[in-house]
Order: structure tokens, then C-alpha cells, then sequence
């Protein structure tokens, strides 16, 4: 296997498991108490759901995401005690053996579901189980169908309300097989045409018709494109989910690009949390090379890729919370005419304009300066959320 590949698991595996210890754990301790609004008689639960769970521990001890999850399910403090419900879909046999070995006394609490099958297989069981609960969907597949679309799609239609899903686009995977299929074509022979006509198949449906369409004609394809292309025919043109959030997935070693992270859900809730944890992430990476550059260069991939720093610049903060300030404006009005304007709906209208790049604290702090020059009101705390705003 190359060293590329094992560089990039490494890095994807430490991602996932910040993701579980910092995010999860947040959407969760956020949706405790709406549980039961949004379920149906199942008793009000919170489902992740991870679609290729992997290990339950590897051979050196590291705990698997799948088993990081299950230790927050059985051992969640406070109002999220009893909540969490996983579900991890596992179809390599050894690998699966492996889940339920390490998963098993979690199962027997009976927070945890194991099932060996592929995911696009055991979606509609899953669907099923879970009901009208709220869910998050963590979609993980590799190859070139690593889209994940016909499983938004199912997903997009049965589960609303709060559920979410994160899924990992592959996008240079997806680009090196449209030039695999302008190669093949090229050949003019009919075993490559139809092979050509496989691959084809894979990639239709990735994006708006005019991006594949461009792309299978030169062999080239732009990468942000292709991936702003694709949100927009998940929420724009499917309106499968209302929001749409991306983040790059880079190699802290040499912050080469591998792939994309990219948050699905239909409140903003999770549209403004996602954002705020992406941006600490982008920020903690950077810390992280330019207070280890020597020794990372010196190592291979590190083991931990800490995703929460306290630390921020002063002037930094400043400058991002000026430009906040300058587009407030525009931002604003982009609300006007709305009834029953809420903090969210600003946070999110942020989220529209700058995605991940800044945090909640510099969100607040613009919407202060918004305050003092008569631009917006509101009777509640900055940190509420829910809290009414009236627009001047």
C-alpha cells in the first residue's frame, strides 16, 4: 500500500476522531432537550449513525471512531445521559469481526448497533430504525462514487427536522477518473469505450450537467468548482438540505489539499455550529505547524491534530471582525422582511457571506459594533441564539 495512502488514512482517522470528541458532543449536549420534540414514540433519542465505522481498536490500542463514540453514548454526563444511539455499518468481514469484538459490551447497554453490511445496502434499515429521531449521519466511502449522493438523497427525504450529515468528497479521486474516461475514449476501441461508459456513470450526477459535461470533454476540472457545484445541486436543485457548508481537508505536514469535509443540514443551528468548528480547526492547524514546523518536517504524519486552541491573535481577531463589520450591512438586509428574526438567522446569514472562516466570539463581537451604531437590536444575549433581533 503507498505511503501516500497511509499518510492520508492517518490524517483522516485523527480528523474523524476530533470530530467525534469536540462535535459531537456538542450536537448533542445543543439537541438533548429538543430530542422529543422531534421524535416519534421511539422516546426521544439522538442516532449517529457512522456508515463505514472501521475498527473498533487497532492493533497498537488507538480506539476507533466507532468505539470513541460508543464510550460517549454509554458515559455522557448530565441531560445527554440515555440520548446518544449508534449505529455503525461496517462490510469488510475481518474489519467488521474487529467492531464487534471492542464494541461488544456497548452493545449489551444497549447503545450500540452494529451492521455488516455496505451502507447503501443497510440505509433503509437504518432509516427505519432510527424513525423520527434526529440523527447524524457520518458518510465516509472512498473510490469515485464517494459522493454520497443517492444516500443524501434517501436521507435529504426521509429525515428533517434536526439531523445532520457530514460526508467526505473526494474530489481529486473524482477528477482523476474523468481523465481516466477522456483516456479511454481516446483509445477508440470497444472494450475502453465501455469501460469509458462505466466510469461515466460513476461521475454522472456529481454536479450540475454543464460541470460534467465541461469536464468530460477536456479532462479538466476545477476542484472548488466541482465541489460548490455539487452543494448547489444537494441544496439548490434537489433541496435535499438547506444548507451547505465545506471545509478542505489538508496534510499538516506540507497543507497540500486531499479531499473535503462537507456538513449537510436543514436548521442553523447546525449551519453556525459547523462553521465556528471549522474555523477553529483551520486555526488550530496553523498553530499547530508554525509552533512544531521543525519537528513536524521531521516526522511523518503526527498522531493528533488538536483541533481547539485558546489561543487567537489579538490584531488578527480585530481585522476579521472589521471586515464583519464593513458587509453587516449587507448582510442584514439580505433579513429584511423576515418575521420572527432570531440571533440564528444573523449567525447564519454570516455563514452565507464568509463560511467557515470566522468564530462565533468575532460573530458577536461584529454584531456589537452593529448594536452601537443603531443597525440592529435585541432584548437578549449574544449567546442565545433564539434571542429576537429587530432590524433597524
Amino acid at each position: 500500500m503507498p505511503k501516500e495512502f497511509h499518510a492520508e488514512v492517518k490524517i483522516w482517522s485523527q480528523i474523524k476522531h476530533e470530530i467525534l470528541r469536540r462535535y459531537l458532543r456538542l450536537f448533542i449536549s445543543k439537541l438533548a432537550g429538543a430530542a422529543k420534540q422531534y421524535s416519534n414514540s421511539q422516546g426521544g433519542r439522538i442516532y449517529y449513525v457512522d456508515g463505514f465505522a472501521g475498527q473498533g481498536k487497532y492493533e497498537d490500542g488507538r480506539e476507533g471512531s466507532a468505539y470513541l463514540a460508543a464510550d460517549l453514548a454509554a458515559n455522557a454526563p448530565g441531560s445527554m445521559a440515555g440520548v446518544l444511539q449508534c449505529i455503525n455499518v461496517e462490510a469488510d468481514p475481518d474489519t467488521f469481526a474487529n467492531l464487534e469484538k471492542h464494541t461488544s459490551p456497548f452493545v449489551t447497554l444497549g447503545c450500540v448497533q452494529n451492521i455488516h453490511d455496505e451502507f447503501e445496502v443497510a440505509l433503509d434499515q437504518i432509516i427505519k430504525i432510527i424513525g423520527g429521531n434526529i440523527a447524524f449521519f457520518f458518510i465516509d466511502p472512498l473510490g469515485a462514487k464517494g459522493t454520497g449522493l443517492p444516500q443524501l438523497e434517501k436521507i435529504g427525504a426521509k429525515q428533517r427536522g434536526k439531523t445532520e450529515v457530514l460526508l467526505r468528497f473526494d474530489d481529486i479521486r473524482i477528477s482523476r477518473t474523468i481523465g481516466n474516461i477522456v483516456g479511454l475514449e481516446a483509445r477508440q476501441d470497444e472494450r475502453s469505450h465501455k469501460a469509458a461508459q462505466t466510469l461515466t456513470t460513476l461521475v454522472k450526477g456529481m454536479a450540475d450537467e454543464k460541470i460534467i459535461a465541461a469536464a468530460l470533454k477536456d479532462g479538466k476540472i476545477d476542484r472548488q468548482e466541482l465541489l460548490n457545484a455539487f452543494i448547489r445541486l444537494v441544496v439548490k436543485e434537489k433541496k435535499l438540505f438547506r444548507f451547505g457548508l465545506s471545509y478542505p481537508i489538508t496534510n499538516p505536514l506540507t497543507e497540500g489539499h486531499h479531499y473535503f469535509l462537507v456538513h449537510f443540514c436543514n436548521h442553523a443551528d447546525g449551519y453556525i455550529h459547523m462553521a465556528h468548528f471549522m474555523a477553529w480547526a483551520e486555526r488550530s492547524v496553523k498553530k499547530q505547524i508554525h509552533d512544531q514546523a521543525q519537528s513536524l518536517f521531521q516526522t511523518e504524519v503526527q498522531s493528533e491534530i488538536p483541533f481547539i486552541v485558546d489561543a487567537v491573535q489579538q490584531n488578527t481577531a480585530k481585522q476579521n471582525v472589521d471586515t464583519i463589520v464593513e458587509a453587516l450591512p449587507m448582510i442584514l438586509s439580505s433579513l429584511k422582511g423576515r418575521a420572527g428574526l432570531q440571533l440564528r438567522n444573523v449567525y447564519a446569514a454570516i455563514v452565507d457571506r464568509f463560511q467557515w472562516k470566522y468564530i462565533r466570539r468575532e460573530w458577536e463581537a461584529a454584531i456589537k459594533e452593529g448594536m452601537a451604531r443603531g443597525q440592529i437590536r435585541t432584548d437578549g444575549k449574544l449567546s442565545a441564539d433564539s434571542a429576537p433581533i429587530i432590524l433597524s
